[in-house]
């Protein structure tokens, strides 16, 4: 098995999901992969229907559209859950479609939409601080973290 295009560790199998050819498999961060399949997907549908949401709905789908990843997030991050495949194919795709919205706006040279975005970054920036300064880490998650980068380490070739 490999988890080449995963940054989880067979510690964390659990948050990915696996294609296997031949008898090989590759596993892949859920949320990551529907983020990426969802970019391309709104990218695509937006310029082939030629979509053009008005920004007084753009503004808060594009605040709104990271709140469940943000949520489900946090808590896993705190011990007080964890989460399952399905949460993460919706929250990543949901993730991806707020990406994919402002990719177009930066493309299209549409400052207002850019700026908008990066507000959304920023204030989402500042939340996961907040939220993280309120209530650290749980000392499991901290250490897998710590289990998985030493698995890395050991795995890395020799300089």
């Amino acid at each position: 098995m490999h988890f080449a295009l995963s940054h989880h560790s067979e510690l964390r199998r659990n948050r990915t999901i696996g294609v296997s050819v031949l008898g090989w498999e590759q596993r892949f961060c859920t949320r990551c992969s529907a983020q990426w399949l969802a970019v391309a997907a709104t990218v695509a549908l937006t310029l082939a229907l030629e979509i053009d949401v008005p920004l007084v709905i753009w503004g808060p789908m594009l605040a709104l559209l990271p709140a469940p990843a943000l949520v489900d997030w946090i808590t896993q991050t705190w011990g007080l859950r964890e989460s399952g495949t399905a949460i993460r194919l919706i929250t990543g795709a949901l993730v991806g479609m707020g990406m994919g919205m402002w990719i177009l706006a930066v493309v299209g040279l549409d400052y207002v939409r850019v700026l908008i975005g990066i507000g959304v970054l920023v204030a989402y920036s500042g939340m996961i601080g907040g939220l993280l300064a309120l209530r650290p880490a749980h000392q499991g998650y901290l250490l897998d973290l710590a289990d998985e980068v030493s698995e890395a380490i050991q795995k890395s070739p020799r300089r």
